[in-house]
């Protein structure tokens, strides 16, 4: 076999940027027309079939979407492996048909930037056993239906999944959830309204994060701004702020090794901090007050301990 010189993979990753192609989807009326370098590959009233025809003319490179559209009714766009599509601030909006704004079966190394959901699809972006992918500046304004979920549905769990600076409001299911996921990573998590979880962690390990803001997260009700549960594995999040949610952190179903690094959590209707049947998880700094079932609990479990300013 010869041997590849750093001269010829210098070479060859360059012939990959230069073969990368640029997409465009713009919108004049109620003309949608989509162009994949400079040739037009669609024209005509879909904004669904505008994106995807870009898609499905290129095997690298970048989609900017230009303008907001209306989803189509189920599944909705699926990217190729290695595609990044730019929604530069756009709106998609799903309908109570829409299964998904995005669908990312089995996928690698997606990139989605800057998407506005909003509506009532039952998912916005919902990944399955795909690896490697990114959503930044992505955010979520719906009445209903779970905005963001990485899962297994298809077998296989999935993997090194990047999360930056992702904002989730109004009557979700949960603002984030993650369900078998090895490596999951994330910025900055904001959830407001939520009728369930801000952030949702299940049977996940290698899993971290800067911060969680969650606001108003099924106040009067069992979840909590940052849940963990199902079994969930080893991770660190720095800081956690629940404000008026259910519950502020809550660890359950056998889930461990977790470590909280400081966290401010008040007004919460139940309990601010509840680590239940789990096992060396740690919250190691913060202030609780003002919760209707108190500071915290430990109860079951092994290895576990608080210590905050309860107030």
């Amino acid at each position: 076999m010869k041997k590849l010189t750093s001269l010829t993979v210098c070479s060859l990753m360059l012939s990959l940027q230069l073969n990368a192609a640029t997409a465009y989807v713009t919108r004049s009326g109620s003309t949608y027309t989509g162009k994949v370098d400079g040739s037009v590959v669609y024209s005509g009233p879909s904004y669904n079939a505008a994106i995807q025809a870009c898609i499905d003319n290129m095997s690298s490179g970048t989609i900017y979407i230009r303008n907001s559209g209306t989803c189509e009714p189920t599944y909705g766009i699926a990217p190729k492996n290695g595609l990044t599509l730019d929604y530069g601030g756009t709106q998609a909006t799903g309908t109570s048909s829409t299964i998904s704004v995005i669908q990312l079966d089995r996928k690698s190394n997606v990139t989605i930037r800057n998407l506005r959901i909003a509506g009532n699809p039952r998912y916005g972006i919902w990944s399955r056993s795909s690896s490697g992918i990114t959503l930044s500046g992505c955010s979520a304004q719906v009445t209903g239906g779970l905005p963001f979920r990485f899962d297994d549905s298809k077998s296989g769990g999935s993997r090194n999944i990047n999360v930056n600076s992702i904002t989730s409001n109004g009557q979700t299911a949960h603002g984030l959830e993650t369900y078998t996921v090895d490596g999951f990573y994330w910025s900055t998590m904001t959830a407001n309204d939520s009728a369930g979880c801000g952030l949702l962690l299940n049977n996940t390990i290698n899993w971290s994060g800067g911060s969680v803001y969650a606001y108003n997260c099924n106040y009067g009700g069992g979840y909590a701004g940052f849940r963990v549960a199902n079994s969930n594995g080893r991770g660190t999040v720095n800081y956690v702020d629940a404000n008026r949610c259910g519950r502020g952190i809550f660890s359950l179903t056998q889930s461990r090794d977790a470590t909280i690094n400081n966290c401010y959590i008040r007004n919460c209707s139940g309990i601010g901090i509840w680590l239940q049947d789990s096992y060396n998880t740690r919250v190691l700094a913060g202030t609780v007050q003002n919760n209707g079932g108190g500071c915290y609990s430990i109860t079951g479990g092994s290895g576990n301990s608080v210590n905050v300013s309860c107030r």
